[in-house]
């Protein structure tokens, strides 16, 4: 599904994300920026074919 209209921007001294985070479903905009990927994240992005399932049960809940 494609949004139009939306500006997400990643610059140096700030970001504008492109959807709003929604606290209500738990989500999360962390303010640390990581040099390297967190090893469980990318551990479990190489593993897991069926996306759907790895969203929903597989991925770290906290970093």
């Amino acid at each position: 599904m494609f949004y139009y209209g939306k500006n997400a921007q990643f610059l140096i001294d700030r970001e504008q994300l492109a959807f709003p985070i929604r606290a209500k479903y738990d989500e999360v905009d962390y303010p640390t920026i990581f040099a390297k990927p967190i090893k469980i994240t990318t551990q479990t992005l190489e593993s897991n074919a069926n996306c759907i399932e790895m969203v929903k049960f597989k991925l770290p809940t906290l970093l």
